[in-house]
């Protein structure tokens, strides 16, 4: 048919063109994929999703309300993600996210998932809980995991009358949480905090804030902290310097 034959001429521009065609026809078959996708939701009504970070699922989404569909979306993660969103209802993890993607599209019912709340003192407490990233499994966020690290060689010291543990992210890989484990012999590994008083939780831009921020003080660390309050809001944060000083006193 001439809908196969179509569909074969797509995949052989994308397997045998270079450079600027086999990107546009890469483009061209992921376009009419989306297309496609929305035929999937014929019987529904209300669609509940977290997508935002797919960059083409906007026109899937476009084609499903126009069919008058309602989109409901809570946000994947903290991040500003696709430039390109399409849904009725978006659930934000806080004022800051919502502000960012209110900026896109003006349409959407917006809500937020998070306040903010009143910060707790600034001491660092007996028990640190460090919150791990396994930013160490993707390339791009190379300066993350430096910082990650750097941070974890600081709390490494032993620290007079302070116990550090860590909360691994749970998709760490075994062996990485083995030699993490390894080469910073101070830190213990914790999954329930119920045993725990008087904690401060240190991470470097983690949604788990959202779970413990309640629990005890939650410091992010960050030689750029604008990024952290315009993400997170009214937070404490310190630089790599801040947190030398701070752990000592």
């Amino acid at each position: 048919s001439k809908k196969t034959r179509n569909r074969f001429k797509t995949l052989f521009r994308i397997v045998f063109s270079k450079n600027l065609y086999r990107d546009l026809a890469i483009i061209d078959h992921e376009y009419k994929a989306y297309n496609l996708h929305a035929n999937d939701y014929d019987s529904a009504t209300n669609i509940y999703t977290s997508d935002e970070f797919l960059t083409g699922i906007f026109i899937t989404n476009n084609i499903l309300i126009n069919n008058k569909k309602s989109i409901i979306n809570k946000a994947h993660g903290i991040g500003f993600y696709s430039p390109f969103i399409s849904y009725t209802e978006f659930e934000c993890f806080n004022e800051g996210q919502k502000l960012f993607y209110n900026t896109i599209n003006t349409k959407i019912n917006y809500k937020t998932r998070f306040n903010s709340v009143k910060l707790l003192d600034n001491q660092i407490k007996s028990n640190i809980v460090i919150i791990h990233q396994n930013f160490e499994d993707y390339k791009h966020r190379n300066l993350e995991n430096l910082m990650q690290l750097s941070v974890f060689k600081i709390l490494n010291f032993s620290i007079l009358n302070k116990k550090i543990y860590i909360k691994f992210h749970p998709n760490i890989k075994n062996k990485t949480k083995k030699d993490f484990l390894e080469t910073f012999e101070n830190f213990t590994e914790i999954s329930d905090l119920n045993s725990l008083s008087e904690i401060s939780f240190i991470g470097i831009s983690s949604t788990a804030y959202y779970d413990f921020r309640d629990s005890g003080n939650f410091f992010f660390i960050s030689n750029n902290k604008d990024t952290i309050f315009k993400i997170f809001g009214n937070v404490n944060c310190l630089s790599e310097d801040e947190l030398k000083i701070k752990i000592l006193e």
